[in-house]
């Protein structure tokens, strides 16, 4: 079956709905909307689409229809926008993948509850406690790691969220390997930044050839936090959040990666990608995030280059926050500061972070990250009462 006779099989007709959002194309340009397909024939195939095989015409309309769900649309509405005819046959071609992997892949399986722990640096400056629980989806999706280790002589903490996409596969397998790979890093303690960013797209490299042809649509955020000495790097990709509570203020030590920000719409767009409205903005009017590990088909657009922040580790920085977004969608970041200042032991901040986003309608697993950096003895009492205030 040749691709383009399938495309060209796929009836259309000018839109007589209200306008929506344009589709962005390559170097921005718009498509008129006579080229929009109207609902009725998003719903089915036309008469003269013959597939090779039964099973596979009814995955594709299965997988259509699972699209649209996802969307929270009808499976004969239409989505959020309508979509151009010429690239309407890949939208759905790209969503396959991604679909097939979801129907197949369930992610960590719900057990029994949500999980809870934490612990305690060698050194005694800083103590760390995480919260995970799937929340109200029946799938895991979510993976975090929190890690100490020696590095030449050095106490190094290394403490990570990662919400995958598409299944689970992605964010596992960065779980299981992105620390790995930059505490191996031969300039990890002398240049961390470098080590860091080669660290992210070295995992991102490895994840893909060892899928090879499978999973090309599983995916994975990451927002990750080193603690070198005095120093706290902070590192994403995607749309997981750190937050820092510093002075008793509320301060974003990381950027959500979204397609509809203007230098990263550009740079998909100098890549040749487009950025499209489907419920939200959209890579390839696909995915919600404009940088990730993984999602093989969309390589070309969406990036796993990490965005770096530095912070010094002092008296006045109290804690740090990693969460993805099932905690953000519904939580900002100042009533996340707020809500766990006086709760000093940080594996029961986590809890009351995540049980917060549960009871707020969080439709998303949930996974937060709590870091107390612990003052020294002579300002401990001033950096209690700051966060009281």
């Amino acid at each position: 079956m040749r691709l383009d006779s399938v495309t060209e099989a796929l009836p259309y007709t000018a839109a007589t709905r209200t306008p929506r959002p344009p589709c962005f194309g390559h170097q921005g340009q718009t498509i008129p909307s006579s080229s929009f397909l109207s609902s009725s024939h998003i719903a089915s195939f036309p008469s003269n689409y013959q597939p090779r095989n039964l099973s596979f015409h009814t995955s594709l309309l299965r997988g259509i229809q699972v699209f649209l769900m996802k969307m929270r649309v009808p499976y004969t509405g239409l989505p959020e926008a309508l979509v151009p005819r010429k690239i309407w046959f890949w939208v759905v071609i790209i969503n396959m993948g991604y679909l097939n992997s979801v129907l197949s892949t369930s992610g960590n399986q719900l057990e029994d509850s949500p999980v809870s722990g934490g612990g305690l640096s060698q050194n005694g400056k800083f103590s760390y406690g995480y919260a995970s629980s799937p929340g109200k989806r029946s799938s895991m999706e979510d993976f975090y790691e929190t890690r100490i280790d020696g590095v030449d002589g050095e106490i190094v903490g290394l403490f990570g969220v990662f919400d995958g996409h598409g299944g689970a596969r992605a964010a596992e397998y960065v779980k299981q390997n992105l620390f790995s790979n930059l505490i191996k890093h031969p300039k990890f303690i002398s240049d961390t930044k470098s080590a860091i960013a080669d660290a992210y797209n070295h995992t991102d490299s490895e994840f893909l050839k060892s899928e090879n042809n499978q999973n090309r649509d599983a995916g994975s955020t990451a927002s990750t936090a080193i603690l070198v000495g005095d120093r706290l790097l902070v590192a994403n990709v995607g749309d997981s959040r750190a937050v820092i509570c510093r002075g008793g203020n509320a301060i974003a030590a990381s950027r959500d990666h979204k397609p509809d920000q203007t230098d990263e719409r550009q740079r998909i767009e100098e890549a040749g990608g487009f950025v499209m409205w489907a419920g939200t903005w959209r890579v390839g009017g696909v995915l919600a995030v404009s940088r990730a590990f993984g999602d093989k088909l969309l390589k070309q657009y969406v990036v796993a280059d990490p965005e770096i922040q530095e912070e010094v580790v002092d008296d006045s920085l109290e804690f740090l926050i990693l969460a993805s977004d099932g905690l953000w969608d519904v939580v900002t970041n100042e009533e996340a500061v707020s809500m766990i200042k006086s709760i000093e032991d940080p594996e029961q901040a986590a809890k009351r972070l995540m049980q917060e986003a549960y009871q707020r309608g969080s439709a998303d697993n949930i996974t937060c990250v709590v870091v107390r950096f612990l003052a020294s003895p002579a300002n401990s009492t001033t950096q209690q009462q700051m966060c009281k205030d």
